[in-house]
């Protein structure tokens, strides 16, 4: 009986133990690296689409979750009403990010027309 009861007390731990910061998928979160506000922030990746409003100059955004992500991806920003955005052509030879969690760092080249930028932190 005594030998029932442990058992059923380590399997009750063991079921009621879990990791609470796993996150299905890879995270991502926008850093703006640039002097700008960036607005009506759009991610798209083969995984999904998410939207991160607005990103203050060298504020981050909070993570948003993609059931697949690349290094890279379809970016679109707007910047003092000028709608810029990056558009990958295809994914060829790429390997998808592992889960976990990563930053798209945004920024803009000022050439004429302003250019975005995305490098990727992990």
């Amino acid at each position: 009986m005594k030998t029932l009861l442990l058992w059923l007390c380590t399997c009750l731990c063991l079921v009621s133990c879990k990791k609470e910061d796993v996150t299905e998928g890879v995270s991502i979160r926008i850093r703006n690296a640039s002097t700008y506000s960036l607005e009506n922030i759009t991610v798209k990746t083969p995984g999904g689409q998410n939207s991160y409003g607005t990103v203050a100059s060298g504020q981050a955004s909070d993570y948003q979750v993609f059931s697949k992500a690349y290094s890279y991806a379809y970016v679109n920003v707007t910047v003092q009403g000028q709608e810029l955005l990056i558009q990958p052509i295809d994914y060829v030879g790429e390997r998808p990010l592992a889960a976990g969690r990563y930053t798209y760092v945004l920024d803009i080249v000022a050439d004429t027309p302003n250019r975005l930028t995305l490098r990727l932190d992990r």
